[in-house]
């Protein structure tokens, strides 16, 4: 079972067609619950929920004992890390950062030794930087140089749900281009080729360039 907010239902869906293609039957639906304690929180008031349900499978059984044998999650050392499986722990459990374009995982029930496995699995299985820290007492792993959290969109933007998108919006390269200098011609066609599918800012924030640079190419297009 996995229970989320509304607002991501279209990532449940995503699940849910391709659990089907596996031959899974999986179903969505929705519940309306009280306050809450989830993983030491309080959450207060009545919350609708979606929830993704599957029959009860042998083969999820076993794997459901691999990553909580004794009731406690453990991170199997067999995991590689996938773009397919990088999005959905981000889906599932990444946070967009701030303005500077980090980028982060919450790993609140995983052991230490877990997270720094999961930090090496970024770093071997698809060459990106991370690091452990924590908030608020609580393990996190965090993507804190703007290259890698770069690697990240480049990796998950063809496949993350519109309703998951907004945790990369603040992700774009550094601006390097000086002042009147003209950007990589790839770089200029794929902005002229956005002219008319989204505003000026959303393209210049996209790409990390100024809001004049791309009026520029648009009008020269």
């Amino acid at each position: 079972m996995l229970q989320q907010n509304p607002q991501r239902r279209g990532w449940l869906l995503g699940l849910q067609t391709d659990l089907t293609a596996m031959g899974l039957v999986i179903k969505l639906g929705t519940s309306l619950r009280g306050p809450a304690t989830i993983q030491g929180r309080e959450v207060p008031g009545e919350r609708r929920y979606d929830i993704l349900r599957s029959l009860n499978y042998a083969e999820l059984v076993a794997e459901r004992l691999r990553w909580y044998p004794q009731g406690v999650k453990v991170v199997p050392r067999d995991l590689r890390l996938t773009p397919t499986v990088l999005l959905h722990w981000f889906c599932g459990d990444g946070r967009g950062g701030d303005r500077k374009g980090t980028l982060g995982f919450c790993a609140d029930g995983f052991t230490l030794e877990d997270v720094d496995f999961l930090v090496t699995r970024l770093q071997e299985d698809l060459g990106i930087t991370a690091l452990r820290t924590q908030a608020k007492g609580r393990p996190q792993i965090l993507v804190s140089q703007r290259d890698e959290a770069v690697k990240v969109k480049t990796l998950l933007e063809p496949l993350i749900p519109a309703c998951c998108a907004y945790k990369l919006q603040h992700v774009r390269p550094l601006q390097t281009q000086g002042r009147g200098r003209k950007l990589p011609e790839t770089l200029q066609a794929t902005i002229q080729l956005e002219k008319g599918t989204c505003t000026v800012r959303d393209a210049a924030l996209r790409h990390g360039v100024s809001v004049s640079k791309v009026w520029t190419i648009w009008n020269e297009s």
